[in-house]
């Protein structure tokens, strides 16, 4: 979606006083408003900003001034100023952030027709007289806290030489008057569990609020990405096909949006950027790697019944205390704090204990992955002089290991049976090594 148009702006609090200004929103991550005067000069930032572009409401919010500029012509003065704006909606004034609530939104997501696949063609492709045919549609409860319905549907059209056919598909979340924060996070969340289905990076294009009130194009310029067919493309058959989705949605789903919320540092340091340097790739995942082992098996060596006898062992404390000043004394004891923590090797062990759907990626065996990317991870963070720097072809490779042991991770969190777990894993092997790493 593209915006360019001069219309009237003004603040919630001062609707009398409506200045021109020119508003530019490119689909390049940026949003701009340019104002011919002023509503305070000392203010740099304004909550929201109201506007109107040939009849159509526009709502600005977070608008920092990136420039103000006086000129002087003929004895007149003029001011210019310009703000950097973070998220527009288009169709509606709302006059406070705390207004920024809603209960059902349509989301388009990338690749999500095409993993829909035959779902949404069939025979009915040809029939010359379709012009419109909605073959699926169905709807997931999540949590008992809100439903997701996934739409697909065949458009005919027709130009000055052809009729064409169009495969569409959306996503609507159901919400109980959920606010702005809370709604992205829970429709990235799902463009992620889509990712992992069809082992691509999903981007989402647009996103429209349905209320009572009308409908809102929702514009997060952080957020969104330009609509382009190329992205709709991948390689058949995905990791998860939709089929197999459709079996188990509610199982799958549930415990999806269950883990991002129990294992939130696991999830961020997953779907991170993808576009960082390998190093900071390869760090990420044995973070992740480390995140989730703490929150789900034993993470000390010795069980907590036992540490009181593990404490009398190191009984050595106010010696420490009195042998070194207080600063290197409380140093130790930190230290010892996490001496029953259990080490990488170990985490690595433990995750991969008995489960044979990894057996693809271990060509040389288990031992070999592990001391490779525990040794890899010690020369980054705890270097040492003597330490030989690992080749960065083979910390790509290993990088991808490492992702895909999170992925099985993922696969075993939604409840996915061991054999569908294997085809899966074999599926993202295909891909390796993936996306454009920055060396």
């Amino acid at each position: 979606m593209k915006i360019n148009g001069r219309g009237l702006w003004w603040l919630p609090e001062q609707t009398c006083k409506k200045i021109s200004g020119h508003f530019v929103y490119k689909d390049t991550n940026e949003a701009e408003l340019v104002l011919s005067g002023t509503f305070d000069e000392k203010a740099e930032f304004h909550a929201i900003i109201l506007g109107e572009i040939e009849g159509c409401k526009f709502t600005l919010v977070n608008c920092a001034r990136t420039l103000l500029e006086k000129a002087r012509s003929q004895g007149i003065e003029t001011i210019t100023m310009k703000f950097k704006v973070v998220l527009i909606f288009k169709g509606y004034h709302y006059l406070k952030k705390e207004d920024l609530r809603f209960s059902k939104v349509s989301v388009g997501y990338s690749h999500l027709r095409n993993w829909l696949g035959a779902v949404i063609s069939g025979n009915k492709k040809y029939d010359p007289y379709l012009k419109q045919s909605t073959e699926k549609s169905f709807t997931v409860n999540i949590l008992n806290e809100f439903s997701i319905e996934i739409n697909g549907f065949l458009e005919r059209g027709t130009n000055f030489y052809y009729n064409y056919y169009n495969k569409q598909a959306k996503v609507i979340f159901r919400i109980n008057n959920l606010d702005f924060i809370s709604l992205i996070k829970t429709i990235t969340v799902f463009g992620n569990f889509l990712g992992i289905c069809i082992d691509e990076k999903i981007k989402i294009y647009s996103i429209q609020a349905q209320e009572a009130y009308g409908i809102v194009d929702i514009i997060y310029p952080r957020l969104l990405k330009p609509n382009s067919k190329n992205e709709h493309e991948f390689s058949i058959p995905s990791p998860i096909e939709f089929n197999l989705f459709l079996k188990n949605a509610k199982l799958y789903l549930d415990n999806w949006y269950s883990f991002t919320r129990n294992h939130e540092p696991t999830y961020e340091l997953f779907f991170s950027d993808e576009q960082s340097f390998i190093t900071s790739r390869f760090l990420s995942y044995c973070q992740a790697i480390e995140a989730y082992h703490s929150r789900k098996y034993q993470s000390n060596y010795f069980p907590d019944s036992l540490r009181q006898i593990l404490d009398e062992f190191t009984n050595f404390k106010e010696t420490i205390k009195l042998m070194f000043p207080n600063q290197i004394s409380s140093a130790i004891l930190e230290k010892f704090r996490y001496i029953n923590r259990k080490s990488l090797r170990m985490v690595f062990k433990d995750l991969l204990k008995g489960n044979d759907a990894l057996n693809p990626i271990f060509i040389n065996g288990t031992d070999a992955f592990i001391n490779f990317c525990v040794n890899t991870r010690n020369y980054y963070t705890h270097y040492d002089p003597s330490s030989t720097q690992p080749d960065i072809e083979k910390v790509v490779h290993l990088t991808d290991d490492c992702r895909i042991v999170l992925l099985c991770v993922f696969l075993k969190e939604l409840g996915m049976a061991e054999q569908n777990m294997k085809s899966a894993v074999y599926r993202y092997c295909r891909k390796r090594v993936r996306g454009i790493w920055v060396l």
